[in-house]
C-alpha cells in the first residue's frame, strides 16, 4: 500500500507542481482485531461523507455501502 501511495502522490505532485508530503501521514493501516473494531471502522467510513458535507445522511452518498447496510437491517453498524 505504501508503494501505491508514493506512486500516486508523486504523480499528482508532478502534475500540480507540488512538493512535500502529499498524504500528510493521515492514511495508515490498523489491525481490526475483533468484530467491534470492524464495526467501528465501517461506521467511521460511512459517516465520512456526512462529516465532509457531501451527503445529509450516510446512506445518501452514492459511493458508500451505507445504503445497503441500512436496507438490509444490519443494525450492528450504527449509522
Amino acid at each position: 500500500m505504501r508503494e501505491l501511495q508514493l506512486a500516486v502522490g508523486r504523480r499528482i505532485q508532478g502534475r500540480l507542481g507540488l512538493t512535500g508530503h502529499f498524504w500528510e501521514g493521515k492514511h495508515h493501516r490498523r489491525r481490526l482485531d475483533d468484530e467491534w473494531a470492524l464495526v467501528t471502522a465501517i461506521a467511521y467510513d460511512h459517516r465520512n461523507p456526512v462529516v465532509q458535507g457531501m451527503a445529509p445522511r450516510p446512506e445518501d452518498y452514492a459511493r458508500s455501502s451505507a445504503a445497503w447496510w441500512a436496507a438490509s437491517g444490519q443494525a450492528a453498524v450504527p449509522l
